[in-house]
């Protein structure tokens, strides 16, 4: 069987778990701020290219009701 690479279904996949495990907890919300870490939960890219700059990136993501 081969298993090709799916960049777009591994995002999918990531912020599937990450809502899951929000809707799992006690928590009613997430807050991303490292701009690493919200490319890699969403795969979103800033307008600023590759620059590194601290505190860039919010991504909210709320638990279900």
């Amino acid at each position: 069987m081969e298993v090709r690479f799916d960049p777009q279904r591994m995002l999918r996949e990531r912020l599937q778990r990450a809502k899951d495990a929000l809707n799992n907890s006690d928590l009613d919300a997430l807050f991303v701020f490292r701009t690493e870490d919200a490319r890699y939960l969403t795969g979103y890219r800033h307008h600023l290219g590759p620059a590194f700059i601290m505190g860039n990136s919010v991504t909210v993501a709320g638990a279900e009701s």
